[in-house]
């Protein structure tokens, strides 16, 4: 199966609403991929799609076009930025360490 034919059958698996959320082992098993691949696919397909998990962590999902899968989705927005936030907070030490050794190992 080429990646463009394994994007559009992981995006086909996805269902509507967190009622339907689908792990990444069932997806894996549903279309025939790797975890890595799949995790993959799906940060791709977020590019153009609203895919998203809940915190209890039971899976992938499309949002309804309501107002409770806006309300989703935005939940979904800050959990994403406080994340982003958090990494690049724990980048500072490694950044400074990068900045202060050169490449023979000597402080500069």
């Amino acid at each position: 199966m080429s990646k463009h034919e394994l994007k559009a059958a992981v995006y086909n698996a996805l269902e509507i609403g967190p009622e339907n959320a689908k792990s990444r082992r069932a997806l894996c098993l549903e279309v025939g991929c790797r975890d890595r691949v799949l995790r993959q696919l799906i940060e791709e397909l977020r590019r153009d799609y609203p895919i998203i998990t809940d915190d209890d962590g039971t899976g992938y999902y499309i949002p309804t076009a309501d107002a409770r899968g806006r309300r989703q989705t935005v939940q979904w927005i800050e959990r994403q930025k406080r994340r982003q936030s958090s990494i690049q907070t724990a980048l500072r030490g490694a950044e400074r360490f990068a900045r202060a050794v050169n490449g023979d190992g000597v402080r500069a």
